[in-house]
């Protein structure tokens, strides 16, 4: 992380361009005159992590690329989300799904693949021989896991945030949103 300690306010200018925009800068100094006037020295890990998100994003952003829908890539995590919102833009779920609505998206001897959308709890289930990981594209959800050992874990996610369920692993889903939460889900078949 050696590299976040040289971002400043001119290099996150760099990556989003120049302002230009009048008014953009009288509300730019503005809460920078609000936020020096009420500042509070966060904790220390705030600012690593935050820089480390915001490099993180500008890195998605210079590899971007065009996922063709009709053959999509395995999601993984470092999958740059706005890669899928473009690839998908246009598809809706029907208006009147009940919990979940699955689009299929690819489907061969080694993988399934859905837009997934989900509006309510998905009840717990487990698979032996399925790894199943999401992409969160829309909305917010909490996950519950429990591992064959009966140790819970409970994982908040919302649009960026990639997951995958251990073989074995007992899982459900909370959707936390007013709207449905959007998701690319990925089954991948392991040999049983």
């Amino acid at each position: 992380m050696q590299h976040l300690k040289n971002i400043n306010q001119d290099k996150i200018r760099e990556w989003l361009g120049e302002i230009e925009n009048k008014e953009i800068q009288d509300y730019e100094i503005a809460l920078n005159n609000l936020a020096t006037a009420n500042a509070k020295l966060p904790p220390a890990y705030l600012k690593e992590h935050i820089l480390g998100q915001i490099s993180s994003l500008n890195e998605n952003r210079l590899i971007q690329g065009k996922i063709d829908i009709k053959n999509p890539p395995l999601i993984h995590k470092d999958s740059n989300i706005q890669d899928w919102i473009n690839a998908i833009e246009g598809l809706k779920a029907p208006i009147d799904f009940d919990e979940i609505h699955l689009e299929p998206i690819r489907s061969d001897e080694t993988v399934e693949m859905f837009i997934a959308w989900a509006s309510t709890i998905i009840p717990e289930e487990v698979h032996d021989n399925i790894l199943e990981s999401f992409l969160i594209l829309e909305g917010s959800c909490i996950c519950h896991i429990k591992d064959q050992q009966g140790n819970l874990r409970i994982v908040h996610m919302q649009a960026g945030d990639f997951i995958t369920m251990g073989i074995g692993e007992t899982h459900d889903l909370h959707i936390t949103s007013e709207q449905p939460t959007k998701a690319i889900l990925q089954w991948l078949k392991i040999a049983a």
